[in-house]
């Protein structure tokens, strides 16, 4: 996970029901589905496009840094 930001347990309660492969859009979708918060789901849609074949794809590639900039501009 980038620079050691973010919460890789919102990630995986939000895309518990997701199906893999799946792609960015199915992904996005599914988190704001499972209630991830505006922070997660940013991160999530700053991902590179292309189909995640797993969990840990999406861990690997989101831009947690989003999340961690977001909260602590607040």
């Amino acid at each position: 996970m980038p620079a050691g930001f973010g919460d890789a347990d919102a990630v995986k309660a939000a895309l518990v029901d997701a199906d893999f492969p799946a792609t960015k859009d199915d992904l996005v979708h599914a988190a704001e589905t499972g209630g991830a918060d505006q922070p997660t789901i940013r991160a999530l849609r700053a991902m590179p496009p292309v189909d995640y074949r797993s969990l840990d794809e999406v861990l690997r590639s989101a831009d947690f840094d989003v999340k961690a900039r977001e909260e602590h501009a607040q």
